[in-house]
């Protein structure tokens, strides 16, 4: 089995970093950029299977299939063999207009959030997500990945805990799910990581428009500006203002389109906003759509999801946030 290069920045939650969230972010694009074989608008791991190899997989997180834990207490439940991701379905399909208006009227009427009066040690962050570590066939043309469920525990000095449970295996086409079928695929178990304490702490979010505008990418592709908005996601509770700066922040960045009503992959029902990067990979253009979910009535990121439309939607990446809190134990 060979392992293709992996953006740290991908697929999983990143233990606080020793410098700025910023130069961490520019990190792993740099990371990105110098890995072979992946593909630049997402990087994420991928791993290939020979056939000599098939049955070896590699052991990856967690949560439950298509249909979200909404509890912390629900059980993790595994799919039937062949499921099949499709991308989330949009309310308006044709001819979407541009974001900006969308997103700074969202801005002026999100309320509060349940955690947002709430105190502890630990900024508490529950995700699931799939696609982490993509698993191919030797000609690239069949990929499979396992749905993670990842947990966090940050407190202001970095350290804390992360914990990721094993899901069941999913893919992007129907075909790669009978290709795969034949394989023996292995689920991996739970695993808990604590984190250290980093000498200069957690560092906070910056409160200044224009340092959000250098902290979200808003210069760059629009992927790297989704990719940076997941990232704050998974660190920190966002204020209510925080999530209402990051709203008009990202009014302001053109190509975001608005695609109105959705229904995320727990269930909730959010507004959305996708915008469309290109690259070119081996000589291949890709065309890649994110998808941000907001929650319509706090404001707060509910899902990040990367679609390749380069011959027809099939999905790269998706991951939904579940709960974020402030809480003194790790339990």
């Amino acid at each position: 089995m060979l392992l293709k290069a992996e953006d740290p920045a991908r697929g999983v939650i990143i233990p606080p970093a020793r410098t700025s969230v910023i130069a961490l972010i520019a990190r792993a694009e740099a990371t990105r950029d110098q890995a072979a074989h992946v593909r630049p608008a997402r990087p994420i791991r991928r791993l290939v299977l020979t056939t000599a190899a098939a049955a070896l997989v590699a052991t990856v997180g967690a949560g439950t299939v298509l249909t979200v834990d909404r509890q912390e207490s629900s059980p993790i439940t595994a799919s039937a063999p062949g499921q099949v991701l499709v991308p989330v379905a949009y309310q308006i399909t044709n001819q979407p207009p541009a974001a900006g208006d969308h997103l700074r009227a969202l801005a002026s009427r999100i309320g509060a959030a349940p955690y947002d009066t709430r105190s502890g040690r630990y900024t508490y962050v529950r995700a699931q997500y799939w696609g982490g570590a993509i698993q191919e066939s030797e000609d690239g043309r069949y990929a499979m990945s396992y749905v993670e469920k990842l947990q966090t525990w940050i407190a202001a000095d970095g350290s804390g805990h992360q914990r990721t449970e094993a899901g069941a295996a999913l893919y992007p086409d129907v075909e790669s799910a009978a290709y795969f079928a034949k394989v023996t695929l292995k689920v991996g178990e739970r695993r808990d990581s604590p984190l250290s304490a980093e000498s200069d702490g957690l560092e906070p979010l910056p409160t200044n428009r224009r340092a959000l505008a250098q902290f979200l990418h808003t210069t760059q592709d629009l992927a790297s500006v989704t990719k940076a908005v997941g990232i704050v996601y998974s660190r920190y509770p966002v204020s209510q203002t925080f999530r209402a700066m990051i709203l008009t922040t990202l009014a302001q960045v053109p190509g975001f389109q608005w695609r109105g009503n959705v229904t995320d992959r727990a269930g909730r029902p959010g507004v959305a906003i996708t915008g469309t990067s290109t690259s070119t990979n081996d000589g291949d253009k890709q065309i890649v759509e994110d998808l941000l979910i907001f929650d319509p009535k706090t404001g707060a990121l509910l899902a990040h999801e990367s679609i390749n439309n380069t011959h027809h939607p099939k999905l790269n990446y998706y991951k939904v946030f579940l709960d974020y809190d402030r809480t003194d134990t790790i339990n």
